[in-house]
């Protein structure tokens, strides 16, 4: 029997451990599984988030440097990232009992439907002074009553520093994309973009910082380079953080997150880099 060795994996894990391996094929699949070195990192090096098909974990990006989770249980269940770390610093935890989906995305309710990483997770991607961070999410079906979403929400005790990107209301009630950060107990002033993003389709959401710069930004279509992100979708802030060391402990929503409204969407994946999207797209 041919089997993709972490698809295997993760599998069983949704359904229930080592009960679940065992549910999936007995003992001789297990050692097959097992002994398939090949599909021990599912990272090329050398691939791109440009030719990536959105669909697979397997077959693009380095996992020194890239983390992605795409939506794939089709009950109640965690999910399990990949690339960079190991081991329950990988899984993504449901809160709010999401239901499972189709195998491609997973709707959040409205109510209380969150992920959330460990602070491992967090301060692998965020835990330095000027950090380069790229953070991606791709969602369907964004829910007008969307004011003060978190789109991700991750802090620490203390809230003395925190990221907060959203998706809330303009004057007119629509949904604009915004960000918000705490560096050093001080509030960023809250800032947002000028386009309103659709209540239909498909929406990518796209966080970077770099080189003193924190950016957001949106779209319809999945983009490889800032600059191709139309000017009324995306903002950029001069800030230089000072985060190295801290332990981002407290709140760690990865997907979803605080905020007067909770997400109602349909979540496709994510992805975390120490890169930035033209790095990751090159």
């Amino acid at each position: 029997m041919t089997i993709n060795r972490r698809e295997f994996l993760k599998r069983a894990y949704q359904i229930g451990g080592l009960a679940g391996l065992y549910a999936m094929g007995g003992q001789n699949l297990i050692n097959e599984a097992l002994a398939k070195s090949t599909f021990i990192s599912g990272h090329v090096s050398g691939g791109s988030y440009a030719n990536w098909n959105e669909t697979d974990e397997a077959g693009w990006g380095d996992s020194v440097n890239v983390n992605i989770c795409l939506a794939q249980a089709t009950t109640v269940a965690n999910e399990i990232s990949q690339g960079v770390l190991t081991g329950a610093n990988l899984i993504y935890t449901q809160n709010g009992a999401i239901a499972g989906g189709d195998g491609t995305k997973r709707p959040f309710d409205g109510v209380d439907d969150m992920m959330s990483a460990t602070n491992v997770f967090a301060n692998t991607f965020l835990s330095f002074d000027d950090p380069t961070f790229l953070i991606i999410h791709k969602l369907d079906t964004v829910n007008k009553n969307s004011y003060d979403t978190g789109v991700n929400y991750i802090d620490c005790t203390g809230n003395t520093e925190m990221l907060h990107t959203k998706i809330q209301f303009n004057n007119d009630g629509d949904n604009t994309l915004g960000i918000l950060w705490k560096d050093a107990g001080a509030y960023a002033a809250n800032t947002e973009t000028v386009d309103v993003i659709p209540l239909t389709g498909i929406v990518y959401i796209y966080q970077q910082a770099n080189a003193g710069k924190i950016q957001a930004g949106w779209d319809t279509v999945k983009r490889t380079a800032w600059a191709d992100i139309p000017a009324g979708q995306k903002l950029s802030v001069t800030a230089t953080l000072t985060w190295a060391g801290v332990d981002f402990d407290t709140n760690r929503y990865v997907v979803g997150g605080l905020g007067t409204a909770k997400p109602a969407w349909n979540w496709h994946y994510s992805i975390f880099a120490k890169k930035t999207l033209e790095q990751i797209s090159a």
